[in-house]
């Protein structure tokens, strides 16, 4: 199958060329059209130039012809059997499509998971593109205009995942995605769009330590966080140091040599096996140290039935050292 190189021209456009490409409605409506004949499952769902243009509410095919040459070699591919998508432009529908046209509505649920920091009872709810964890009972982990009282996190999730799964389904089904989620975190892939993520460790050094709400002064739980942030989208996490280390080998081998096996990614995703695994997680200790400031150090100790794994971070969340002497013996 012979298909159109992409245009040089096109190789570096400056986002307010991208939206203005797409700005249009025959633009669109062309993409529109590509996805309604789109079949994961076939190799043969490309698009004649006739279907494509009869598809599309215009009258005029030298105009036609002008708004396809705009799409065309970034996000639309032109094959000998016809029109089809490039992974840009596939990716780019499935996004709207993903967040538009869905109800997506969840009114603050109970849910049986007791609160990670002080055991009270939690409930889930939805608001903007978010699913929030709270906790009825205290301040959660995070303080911000942003959040609702007690969250305790806070996880972008589209309309579409949220229309058809119960509350306890949507929480199994989060919790389940935090495995991949902080492996590619630590890993320096944005789990947006797979650009290079700049890590840092911030450190509130007028730490308010409080016992049911966060720090007045950082709006966070706990003194030392960590931050993501993409270089190419700008997709922002934040976290403690604690999840930094939980996949690195030797806090796995580690809760391994201490028969503790979360089991993922290969386990289901179901609400008792997460809130089981939930509850194995609440018996493991994360403690976190200020070791420098310059250079900036942080240890985070691990300690799980009587013993405990220490290891050294930098500002730029590397780990440089794994002390094991710290173990029981």
């Amino acid at each position: 199958m012979k298909s159109t190189p992409l245009d040089e021209s096109q190789s570096d456009i400056p986002p307010e060329e991208v939206f203005e490409i797409l700005g249009n409605e025959i633009r669109m409506g062309i993409l529109r059209a590509l996805w309604e004949a789109y079949d994961p499952m076939s190799t043969a769902d490309a698009v004649s130039f006739s279907e494509l243009y009869e598809a599309v509410p215009v009258s005029d095919s030298g105009q036609f012809n002008y708004h396809l040459d705009k799409l065309r070699g970034r996000y639309v591919e032109q094959t000998d059997e016809g029109y089809t998508f490039r992974p840009v432009g596939l990716k780019l529908v499935q996004s709207v499509i993903a967040g538009a046209g869905q109800e997506g509505r969840l009114e603050p649920t109970d849910i049986a998971v007791d609160c990670e920091r002080c055991g009270g009872d939690t409930r889930l709810t939805y608001d903007g593109g978010r699913v929030y964890h709270v906790c009825t009972d205290c301040g959660g982990h995070f303080e911000s205009a942003e959040y609702p009282d007690g969250t305790l996190w806070g996880k972008s999730f589209s309309p579409a995942g949220v229309a058809h799964r119960s509350p306890e389904e949507l929480f199994a089904t989060l919790t389940f995605l935090d495995w991949p989620m902080s492996a590619r975190l630590t890993g320096n892939v944005c789990p947006r769009c797979s650009g290079v993520l700049e890590q840092s460790l911030a450190v509130c050094y007028d730490h308010e330590s409080w016992e049911a709400e966060p720090c007045p002064n950082c709006g966070y739980s706990e003194p030392i966080r960590a931050h993501w942030v993409c270089a190419t989208c700008k997709h922002h996490a934040t976290g403690s140091v604690s999840g930094v280390v939980e996949n690195h080998p030797a806090v796995i081998s580690f809760l391994y040599d201490h028969d503790v096996d979360f089991g993922y990614p290969y386990s289901t995703n179901d609400f008792d096996t997460v809130v089981e695994n939930e509850e194995i997680k609440a018996d493991i200790d994360y403690d976190q140290d200020l070791v420098s400031t310059d250079p900036l150090r942080v240890r985070v100790t691990v300690a799980y039935d009587g013993d405990e794994l220490a290891l050294t971070l930098d500002s730029d969340l590397d780990v440089l050292a794994v002390d094991w002497s710290n173990a029981g013996e």
